[in-house]
C-alpha cells in the first residue's frame, strides 16, 4: 500500500462515529478531530512513532494535534487539514 492510497483509505473512513468529540465533528472539515485515531491507525499500519504538539491561535490554546514519524525519519500527517484558521 502507497501512503497516497493510505491517505485515501483513512479519509474515506472518516466521519462522527470516528471523530474524538462527535457532537463536534462536520463533514465540511472532515479531518478534524480525526487526528488521534488516524496518528494510531499508521503507526499500526507502517510504524514509527505518534508525535503530539499544542495546537494555538493567537497565542491562545486551542488543543492538542498528532501526527507521525515513520520509521525512515518522515513526518506523516494525513489530518493537516483540518487547520484552516491559522493555527
Amino acid at each position: 500500500m502507497t501512503i497516497d492510497e493510505l491517505e485515501r483509505a483513512v479519509r474515506s473512513a472518516w466521519s462522527r462515529l470516528t471523530a474524538e468529540s462527535p457532537a463536534r465533528w462536520t463533514p465540511e472539515n472532515p479531518a478534524y478531530l480525526q487526528c488521534s485515531a488516524t496518528a494510531r491507525v499508521v503507526r499500526e499500519l507502517l510504524g514509527g512513532d505518534v508525535l503530539i504538539a499544542s495546537v494555538t491561535l493567537n497565542g491562545a490554546a486551542r488543543g492538542l494535534h498528532a501526527w507521525n514519524r515513520l520509521r525512515d525519519g518522515t513526518e506523516l500527517d494525513l489530518t493537516r487539514d483540518q487547520f484552516r484558521s491559522g493555527e
